[in-house]
């Protein structure tokens, strides 16, 4: 990331619009990017008798040292192993995660819970004295003996809330892994929801003041426009007529008619993100 930041201007990069999302391993790796800082590291990463220090988070490429920060996060059946690093950043977090995960948790549980470990598995049939004595070894999971539990979805999103962070989370009730795909890998209609569901929150992430049509108490024909920063707008009217209007507002003669009226707005904040907003009567 301090990578693209460093040539944001060669890649047309604009280092305000920055979003990250994955799911399973790859929801792990983009909340760690956004929320993860050096006292936050695993003490796997830290070194010991038989294996280096990874070395701080900033230090892994010296040759960069921007900043960054991350706007949103699509957290796909994602985990972490330490809630308290949701406090290190204001990043927004939409979560998708099936709440009966038994690969990566959806409360707090360890992760790789459909894994057992490998060696019990090659001898589960066999019921040799040997067999039977390496199995009473490795008796405990290989997950269990390798890893800590990790805090899923469901606590991400309450830690994020409890902390200010806008964030949000679908549950799929009796969900699995891979929510997004079949059996067999076929994509299924719950990865155009969820598509659709990134799309429009990361769009709102950009949009901190959204536009609303008010009436003016004081001019019944008048409509005012509040909040947002427009760069244009256009007015439309129906079962009306629109007798002047300009960015901050409209007169407008609603006709006496059975059916239903309406007044829409269309247009471009500064940040050229679209917006449309209609006011029913």
């Amino acid at each position: 990331m301090r990578y693209l930041v460093h040539n944001a201007a060669k890649y047309r990069i604009n280092t305000n619009w920055i979003f990250a999302g994955g799911t399973s391993a790859g929801a792990i790796t983009s909340l760690n990017l956004a929320f993860m800082r050096n006292h936050n590291r695993p003490k796997s990463t830290k070194g010991s008798l038989f294996k280096d220090d990874l070395g701080d988070i900033e230090s892994v490429s010296p040759q960069y040292k921007e900043k960054f920060n991350i706007l949103a996060v699509a957290n796909m059946w994602g985990a972490v192993h330490d809630i308290s690093m949701i406090s290190n950043a204001k990043t927004s977090i939409i979560s998708f995660h099936g709440d009966a995960d038994n690969i990566v948790p959806y409360g707090y549980d360890y992760p790789f819970n459909d894994v057992l470990d490998p060696i019990k598995i090659a001898l589960r049939n066999d019921n040799s004295a040997e067999a039977k004595s390496v199995k009473s070894i490795f008796s405990l999971p290989l997950n269990k003996a390798l890893t800590n539990k990790m805090y899923g979805s469901s606590l991400v999103d309450k830690m994020a809330k409890a902390k200010g962070n806008r964030s949000k989370l679908f549950t799929y009730p009796g969900g699995g892994h891979s929510l997004h795909v079949d059996k067999n890998n076929n994509l299924v209609p719950y990865f155009y929801f969820i598509q659709d569901s990134v799309t429009k929150f990361f769009v709102d992430e950009l949009i901190p003041a959204p536009i609303s049509i008010e009436r003016d108490k004081s001019d019944q024909l008048c409509y005012r426009i509040k909040g947002g920063n427009i760069a244009d707008i256009f007015w439309k009217v129906e079962n009306g007529i629109i007798l002047e209007s300009n960015k901050k507002q409209a007169k407008i003669v609603l006709l006496p008619s059975k059916n239903s009226k309406k007044i829409i707005v269309s247009g471009h904040y500064g940040n050229g993100i679209g917006f449309l907003k209609e006011l029913k009567f």
